[in-house]
C-alpha cells in the first residue's frame, strides 16, 4: 500500500489486510530510505530494529489503517 503524507511517499507492507511494515519511504527532496536501510543501520550499532510503524500508538495506528483501508470509521482517541 502506497501513499503520500505532506510530500512524503510512503510504501507499506500489509498482512492479512493490516499494517504491518513501512517498506519504504521517499522525502520530497528525493531522500530515499527502505526496511533494508534501517534493519541494517541497527545491526551494524547493535541496536534494536525499529520499523517507523511501530514508533506510533496503538491507537494512531488504528486511525492509519482506517483511512488507508477507506473505512468511514475512525476510531475514537
Amino acid at each position: 500500500m502506497r501513499f503520500v503524507a505532506d510530500g512524503f511517499t510512503i510504501s507499506m507492507h500489509l498482512e492479512a489486510e493490516s499494517l504491518d511494515y513501512v517498506e519504504w519511504a521517499e522525502a520530497p527532496d528525493g531522500r530515499y530510505c527502505a526496511f533494508d536501510d534501517w534493519y541494517q543501520a541497527a545491526m551494524k550499532a547493535d541496536l534494536e530494529v525499529i520499523d517507523p510503524l511501530e514508533m506510533l500508538t496503538e491507537n494512531e495506528r488504528a486511525v492509519l489503517q482506517s483511512v488507508l483501508s477507506g473505512s468511514p470509521s475512525v476510531p475514537e482517541p
